[in-house]
């Protein structure tokens, strides 16, 4: 079954939302013109205007004819910039994106009233529209549905919001996640095209609240989660009289998965280090001076932690990269640990892992090579 609808609707709302944004760019720059046209300035003027031409990224011809000779100079006189000239142009750029806006939302309302015979079929057949989908990029796509049954719809609908918002997935950096576009999949084995794979896919983890890799530790989320620490600590300070442990625990909590180092922030909450215990002085480090595996194993702490993954789904691929075979071992009662309430399922090839779990807990999966789709065409 296809439900074209719901996908057309949702392109229209991503142009939506382009459009009012450039619009209101448009508006800015219209703005910032109008106020320099009462500027009596001169290099104030020229300033603004470079800055205008260089960074304002509008494809205006009066721009890009400019763009060239302006760009990194402030050595031009008003009258060969024009800013009348400018501004005109920009002024017909936001009518037209105003023309096509209404046009977008005329569109969008049409569609919303197909929506609203499709989900009253829906409602008739207790059938919840869940999304559209391919498991070939080169098929049309279908719809996955629900059927609801001994149960209420809109609990039905709340149940499978509150469901969704409980999913995680964690993998490692250089897996190739099918819910990438084709293209994007292909950059990951091209030549000097790691930074265009690595940059769509840190688009797709903006998208994705859910949606994790085992980056190298982000030393922000740690003083994120000190400074949270810390007002609460005040808050509970303020409420009960008595300062909070929060920040003690947190440190605690990390000191015991560095094992032989500690952890310290510094006053200002800027940045961290760690000091190696030895029998002698204690030796300062810094992120980069610890192991991949340390780095690997603080940063899943600190996901779990720092997004508050409770009562959830956790699905995670190879977490057993990098960690030592007791490590491996170890990983498995870390998890339980650090949030029990999660069911975690992990897909690993790594025997250390498996023993750490009764037999009843693994399964073990077939390798199930997909054909390569020049031979499926023979």
């Amino acid at each position: 079954m296809k439900f074209s609808v719901f996908e057309k609707r949702e392109l229209i709302t991503k142009k939506i939302d382009s459009l009012e944004n450039k619009i209101d760019h448009l508006k800015t720059k219209i703005n910032t013109l109008k106020k320099l046209r009462k500027n009596e300035d001169e290099s104030e003027i020229k300033d603004e205007l470079r800055k205008l031409i260089r960074f304002s990224g509008l494809e205006i011809p009066a721009l890009i004819t400019r763009r060239s000779r302006f760009d990194k100079t402030n050595n031009f006189t008003l009258e060969e910039v024009q800013i009348e000239e400018i501004q005109e142009q920009i002024q017909e750029l936001l009518e037209t994106s105003k023309l096509n806006l209404a046009q977008y939302c005329e569109e969008r309302k049409n569609i919303e009233q197909s929506l609203q015979k499709v989900d009253e079929y829906l409602k008739s057949q207790n059938l919840i529209y869940i999304c559209n989908y391919s498991a070939n990029e080169n098929e049309e796509e279908e719809t996955l549905l629900c059927r609801i049954s001994n149960i209420d719809m809109n609990e039905a609908q709340i149940f499978l919001k509150e469901l969704s918002q409980k999913i995680f997935l964690a993998a490692p950096v250089t897996q190739v996640f099918h819910f990438l576009s084709k293209n994007s999949k292909k950059l990951l084995f091209r030549d000097h095209s790691e930074d265009d794979y690595y940059s769509n896919l840190k688009t797709a983890k903006s998208k994705i609240p859910g949606f994790f890799t085992y980056d190298f530790l982000a030393v922000d989320i740690l003083i994120k989660a000190f400074i949270k620490a810390r007002d609460q600590d005040f808050v509970e300070a303020i409420e009960k009289d008595k300062y909070g442990e929060n920040y003690n625990v947190l440190k605690n909590d990390l000191n015991k998965i560095l094992v032989t180092k500690k952890i310290n922030i510094d006053r200002d909450l800027a940045g961290v280090n760690f000091k190696l215990n030895t029998n002698e002085d204690d030796l300062e480090l810094y992120p980069e001076d610890l192991s991949h595996g340390e780095l690997k194993r603080l940063s899943i702490y600190m996901w779990i932690k720092h997004c508050n993954i409770e009562n959830a789904i956790v699905l995670m691929d190879e977490i057993e990269i990098a960690f030592h075979p007791d490590w491996q071992y170890q990983i498995i009662s870390d998890l339980r640990e650090w949030s029990p309430s999660n069911q975690y399922i992990l897909a690993t090839h790594s025997y250390d892992l498996c023993q750490a779990l009764t037999p009843a807990h693994v399964k073990e999966l077939e390798p199930k090579l997909l054909k390569q789709e020049a031979q499926s065409e023979k």
